[in-house]
């Protein structure tokens, strides 16, 4: 559920807010105005991104012990290929091109090529990812420890932090120094967004055995610089779309809500399904489409609120909110076809999430 909320709020961002703040020819300045002024509460929405990010350092961790390198790989294809075809299909098929040629980004998107451009923006955060997955592919054929994969991303990211804030305080006199690892390239580094996907694969491991206090101190520390992270990238927002710097506390407040949520999720797993009962099938289906919603809903949105922009700005955003989350159902049920086709081809065998679930709690 927390996931669907992350992807919900990136979606808001998106269509009520960030997608607006520049009028398009497609319709009028009058209606982006708006827009932005409905949607203006969803600003900091972008943090459902860091919230994936610590969620994918959890599931990860969960998942990728005891695992050989060749499945790990395998099962990351299974979980993302079929989606990126099918959405980036989509995209292509609704945005407008008039401007561009969309074969070169359709095609490094099918493919999820680690650099720019793709057939939307939103996929950055899949090259950085994929940056993720080949660490702990890499660390599983070394037979490292995930645990100690989690320390060394939050180390690596915590340092580069680290001095970026000691160089904002005395200036910003090395700021082009960081260039790099705020480009595109550079996002596959893990410098930038390390700590998040540290913070999550500790706090699994620290649910599986009990942490030491260095191990604790170590999580509250990388804690400390992913919030930092999210200041720094609510400051860009502002710098680029306009705002009160004073405000940046709202989305470090905004993020920590969702981890404190994301806490309680996993401490309390069994009571929560317990409670839920047969609403379960519903959470974990809402679960599921978050992958295809994130994936198809700013091109599709944009463009249906295009459509039906001669309708109230308020209404407008409704149906496209409505769209893409009928659109990304489609497609999570479409995903799962081609998924499971896939896996009776494709050497060896990939569990289904309950079956993963539960060979991972037999393990001693």
């Amino acid at each position: 559920m927390l996931r669907f909320l992350a992807a919900l709020s990136v979606v808001l961002f998106h269509l009520s807010f960030a997608s607006w703040i520049e009028p398009t020819a497609n319709v009028s300045t009058e209606f982006s105005e708006q827009i932005v002024a409905i949607g203006s509460p969803f600003r900091w929405g972008w943090t459902g991104v860091q919230t994936f990010f610590v969620i994918s350092g959890f599931v990860i961790a969960f998942s990728a012990s005891g695992l050989r390198p060749a499945t790990f790989i395998r099962n990351r294809f299974l979980r993302l290929y079929p989606a990126v075809w099918i959405c980036a299909t989509i995209t292509l098929l609704v945005a407008d091109w008039a401007d561009n040629n969309p074969l070169g980004p359709y095609f490094r998107s099918l493919i999820l090529w680690p650099l720019p451009t793709w057939i939307s923006g939103v996929y950055w955060t899949l090259a950085v990812e994929m940056a993720f997955y080949a660490v702990v592919a890499a660390a599983i054929h070394l037979k490292i420890r995930i645990v100690t994969v989690g320390i060394a991303l939050g180390l690596w990211s915590s340092i580069y932090w680290a001095f970026r804030c000691l160089d904002y305080i005395s200036g910003g006199h090395l700021e082009a120094l960081f260039d790099l690892p705020q480009s595109p390239l550079g996002m596959i580094t893990l410098l930038s967004s390390g700590c998040h996907f540290a913070l999550g694969v500790l706090i699994c491991s620290s649910l599986q055995a009990p942490p030491s206090r260095r191990i604790r101190a170590l999580i509250s520390a990388i804690a400390f610089t992913a919030a930092i992270e999210v200041a720094a990238t609510a400051k860009q927002y502002i710098d680029v779309q306009g705002g009160d710097y004073r405000d940046i506390w709202q989305p470090m407040v905004i993020w920590g809500t969702s981890m404190a949520a994301f806490l309680c999720s996993v401490v309390f797993n069994g009571k929560v399904w317990g409670v839920l009962g047969g609403r379960a099938k519903l959470i974990r289906n809402l679960g599921l489409i978050t992958y295809p919603l994130y994936l198809v809903h700013h091109e599709l949105g944009v463009r249906v609120m295009e459509i039906s922009s001669v309708f109230a700005p308020a209404l407008s955003l409704l149906f496209g909110v409505f769209v893409v989350i009928g659109v990304a159902w489609i497609a999570m049920v479409a995903e799962g076809n081609l998924r499971r086709s896939l896996d009776a081809y494709l050497p060896g065998s990939m569990p289904s999430r309950d079956q993963a679930v539960t060979n991972r709690r037999a393990k001693p």
